[in-house]
């Protein structure tokens, strides 16, 4: 393997981390959908606890089947 001088060596590595770069800015604007934070079902009103929250026990519920634990337990 060649024997690069250092500021070759420092110039070809920000050549790859702006392509690494470049390429996880094009994922994150074209490869996930954005999730809108603001809409009312997705925060809890005021004073509810989490584990009031339906979609909390319906993970829990979830959990405890895929590993094989105690519903109750993993609800508390």
């Amino acid at each position: 393997m060649p024997v690069y001088s250092r500021p070759l060596q420092f110039f070809i590595a920000i050549i790859l981390i702006a392509a690494s770069a470049r390429f996880a800015w094009a994922t994150d604007q074209k490869g996930f959908k954005r999730v809108n934070t603001d809409s009312a079902a997705a925060a809890p009103a005021a004073g509810q606890t989490y584990a009031s929250r339906p979609e909390a026990m319906r993970f829990a519920d979830d959990l405890a089947a895929r590993r094989d634990l105690d519903p109750t337990w993993v609800r508390s």
